[in-house]
Order: C-alpha cells, then sequence, then structure tokens
C-alpha cells in the first residue's frame, strides 16, 4: 500500500511508496496548483495503475497525475474548473469503461468531465445545492447506473442525483444532514446489500448515517457522536469482524476517534409448545391437542432497538490523541484501489 500527501501550504503532492513491510519512505514531491484542498484515485489512462486527482480550490483547476511504470507520479492533465472548487469523485457514470469525474464546489451545481471525451471540451452541469465539501458515487436503487451523492458543508443537508442513463439526471433529492460536511462516503453498513450514505458534520461533532431501503430512499440521519469538531472521515474493517468502522480525526481534541459497527441481532420471540388437551371448564369439551403461548414481553423486545441504528450499532468510541504541536495532514490518500479515504484505512495513520 502507498501513501499520497497534500500539501495545503507548498501546493505539492508527497507520494510514499510502500516496501511491502510497512515502511513509507518518501519517494517524490511533485508540484500542484495553489491550496490543494482534496484527493481522490482512479485509473485516468485505464493502464491498470491507480493515478491520483488533486482539487486546488485557489486556482479553480483539478490536477490529474498518472502513475508511471516506475511508480513516480507524473504530469496527465489540469482541467479548469469554471467554480470554486472543493471536493471530487471518479466513477464510470456513463458505463463505457473509463472513470469519469465529478467537481462540487462553491456554486450551485455539479460539474462532470467525461471520460470519453478526454476530459476536454464543455462539462456539464447539475443544478442542485450551493457548498458542496463532499461527494461520492455509487448505485442507490439497484438500476446499475452509478449515483451520486453530495455533501452540503454550509447547506446542513445531502443532495442525490440519480443517473437517468444517456447523460440525463433526474432532478435532485435534497435532505437535512449534519452542519458543516467534511467528509461522504458510501457503503453497506446495516449489510443489507445496498449502498448506505454516512457523513461527518464538524460543527455539530457527529457523524451522520442515512440507511438505505434499497430503493434510494435514504433515512433520516443517525447520529453518532464522535470528537470536538472532526475534519476527516475513513471507513475501514478496524477489528477483522467483516463489518464496515469508522474513524475521524478531530482538529480541537487532537484525536483520531474509531467507532466499531457492532450488528444488533434482535433477540427471536421464545415459543413455548405444551403438548396435550386443553379442556373447556364450562362445557368439559376438547379444545385444542397442541398449545403455542407466544413470550409477548421477548416480542416487545425484539421490536424495541432502543434507538439504535437498525442493523448496527457503534461502540463508544476509543480516541488516540494526537500531540498538539503537530496538525494532522489536512489531506491524505493511500493509492490502492479507485476508493480512496482522506487519512485512514485498514488501521493505518498517516501522521505528519
Amino acid at each position: 500500500m502507498d501513501v499520497v500527501l497534500a500539501s495545503y501550504a507548498e501546493g505539492k503532492v508527497g507520494w510514499h511508496l510502500g516496501d511491502g513491510r510497512g515502511n513509507l519512505p518518501f519517494t517524490q514531491a511533485i508540484g500542484v496548483g495553489k491550496a490543494p484542498h482534496h484527493l481522490f484515485s482512479a485509473d485516468w489512462d485505464t493502464d491498470g495503475r491507480a493515478d491520483v486527482g488533486v482539487v486546488c480550490y485557489d486556482e479553480g483547476t483539478v490536477h490529474l497525475l498518472r502513475t508511471g511504470s516506475s511508480g513516480s507520479l507524473q504530469p496527465y492533465k489540469v482541467l479548469k474548473a469554471p467554480i470554486q472548487p472543493r471536493t471530487a469523485a471518479a466513477g464510470d457514470l456513463d458505463r463505457d469503461g473509463k472513470p469519469d469525474l465529478v467537481v462540487g464546489g462553491e456554486e450551485p451545481f455539479l460539474l462532470i468531465f467525461y471520460g470519453k471525451n478526454g476530459y476536454t471540451g464543455e462539462p456539464q452541469r447539475l443544478t442542485g445545492p450551493a457548498s458542496v465539501w463532499a461527494l461520492d458515487i455509487g448505485d442507490l436503487n439497484g438500476d446499475r447506473r452509478p449515483d451520486i451523492v453530495a455533501g452540503t458543508y454550509t447547506g446542513s443537508s445531502i443532495a442525490t442525483f440519480f443517473n437517468a442513463g444517456f447523460g440525463r439526471w433526474e432532478e435532485p433529492r435534497v435532505q437535512p444532514s449534519g452542519n458543516y460536511n467534511f467528509a461522504l462516503y458510501l457503503g453497506d453498513f446495516d449489510k443489507d446489500g445496498d449502498l448506505d450514505v454516512v457523513t461527518v458534520s464538524a460543527r455539530d461533532h457527529v457523524i451522520n448515517v442515512h440507511l438505505n431501503d434499497g430503493k434510494g430512499n435514504l433515512s433520516d440521519r443517525h447520529r453518532i457522536g464522535t470528537g470536538q469538531w472532526p475534519i476527516s472521515l475513513t471507513l475501514a474493517d478496524v477489528n477483522g469482524d467483516d463489518n464496515v468502522d469508522f474513524l475521524t480525526t478531530s482538529i480541537h481534541d487532537h484525536a483520531i476517534n474509531v467507532h466499531r459497527n457492532v450488528p444488533v441481532t434482535p433477540p427471536k420471540p421464545v415459543l413455548i409448545a405444551i403438548q396435550g388437551r386443553l379442556i373447556d371448564g364450562d362445557t368439559g369439551q376438547e379444545v385444542a391437542g397442541n398449545v403455542s403461548l407466544v413470550d409477548s414481553t421477548a416480542m416487545e423486545r425484539a421490536g424495541d432497538l432502543g434507538g439504535s441504528l437498525p442493523g448496527a450499532a457503534f461502540r463508544p468510541r476509543p480516541t488516540f490523541s494526537v500531540p498538539s504541536d503537530r496538525r494532522a495532514p489536512y489531506s491524505c490518500a493511500q493509492g490502492h484501489g479507485s476508493r480512496v479515504p482522506p487519512l485512514l484505512r485498514s488501521g493505518l495513520c498517516c501522521r505528519p
């Protein structure tokens, strides 16, 4: 596993190639645009190697870097975004085998750069909420077309854009979520076979989980308290139980917060079978030869999860302190696969 770090102040990307033994020696630094705000990954040139994208806020650009045969990063393309870009995500929206690029920012629309056009030409615009700081792509309603979910920073909402095919998109479904959403990811958190949505919101210090009913309808948010002013979210199975756990970094208490996803199995109703004859005391006639009584208390317990997340609960978070004189990296990505979280994956911590 390799690691990529972006330096907001220096306008550079650092590349650390793993040696297979857990060591991440510094390999390369490459200059990009001013104020890199977000890192993501996809295979831009379809050569089978994971490449890197960098969103640069100050100059309104997205820099695409490709991974060469020697493992070094090389400039590939620079896309001019006619917005103040904050975030981006990659996915094959038109199912042509090439990754497409969705960019969000301060303006009330998203931009789509299609891979079939070589990411050139005028991008498609999707009208929606302003101040989008987090994006992810996935099929929410089971029609095999990738959809887009956007999280707003100042709007306290998420917006779902359903893919209607052939470059057409439905009007976004906007619903309340956290305040100051710094990150958003899709994943099957309750293990029911469809993609759910999770965001981390800095101002209210919580993780927000929106469960999917399988048809693309997302629940109201289930709030999970985390550290003070969390600015980063990562998905990983930290304890090897095949459940997706959540990790956040919070800058006011200098902590890394681990939230373990623990499946909740409601107790089954207890059936008590009474073998024999049941006699009506008035008539003396047999009413039944086998009677099953149901423990109604157990049924009530099974129907009441006490307000916890359906299908899953999250244990209280253990925290790992970060020294107050060392700032956590603002943006970090691991170059392994197309979905690259910003700071942590599989329990790895990228320290400055």
